[in-house]
């Protein structure tokens, strides 16, 4: 049978390592898995847990494409935190925009890429959503040697950078327990340990995932707005949601 109460210092070992990338600042793209912007060709495959999932560093200085300083996976590009460190959105129509698209952007020409300035009265830079004409504009963090994460891919990195093997596993599987041979339990659970996981997959199909404490808080890959963070748990309490935790072999 296994056991759940042997293995407490591994525990403490996984929350700490998720908790440093929050202190960190990382970042958030859907289908990234840990990959540091422009270190995806050295130190680690690929940047993280997958050589074929490189983040990209993207500059593109013309206002069709505008992006300084912002990773790029696939055509998502990041937000760089925006909600998180004081950024912002772009809204049309305004003075903030018309000072990016006639003043900002014109002065890019007079810099090298990695001299680029930020955004006046900030230490932000702006980027486009996609990595194509037209998007929202957001003011984000630099994303040059941040990881960038989603919410799954998180969960999988932490978890193999402690137990030092591949860990690879979906949403589901965490849900179910049933391939780590975890223990399920209501979302009503209290107290939680250590490096119990809260997974959510609604009736829709929508699915979240994050490393729950001791002390009732979720670490977790939250979204592009925000990033990695320490928060409350951010989950309803209904059968939708699951605590997973694992057995003390798994460790």
């Amino acid at each position: 049978m296994p056991t759940f109460d042997k293995k407490d210092s591994s525990r403490a070992l996984v929350v700490a390592t998720a908790a440093q990338q929050a202190a960190l600042g990382a970042h958030y793209i859907n289908g990234s898995d840990g990959g540091i912007t422009g270190m995806n060709a050295a130190g680690e495959a690929g940047g993280g847990l997958s050589a074929s999932r490189k983040i990209l560093l993207l500059e593109d200085h013309s206002w069709e494409k505008l992006a300084v300083h912002a990773a790029l996976y696939g055509g998502r590009v990041c937000q760089g935190r925006y909600s998180r460190v004081g950024g912002e959105m772009f809204q049309p129509d305004t003075d903030r925009l018309r000072d990016l698209k006639n003043d900002y952007v014109p002065s890019l020409a007079d810099f090298p890429a990695p001299l680029v300035k930020p955004f006046p009265g900030t230490m932000l830079y702006p980027r486009r959503s996609r990595s194509k004409p037209g998007g929202t504009i957001y003011l984000g963090e630099d994303c040059r040697h941040k990881r960038h994460f989603d919410c799954i891919s998180f969960v999988n990195w932490v978890l193999t950078t402690v137990v030092g093997r591949l860990i690879w596993f979906a949403e589901k599987d965490y849900f179910s327990g049933t391939k780590m041979n975890a223990q399920i339990l209501p979302a009503t659970h209290t107290p939680f340990k250590n490096a119990d996981i809260g997974v959510r997959i609604d009736a829709t199909g929508h699915e979240h995932i994050g490393f729950l404490t001791s002390y009732g808080t979720m670490i977790h890959a939250r979204d592009p707005e925000k990033g990695v963070e320490v928060s409350a748990f951010e989950m309803k309490k209904d059968n939708f949601t699951k605590i997973c935790r694992l057995p003390d072999s798994f460790f």
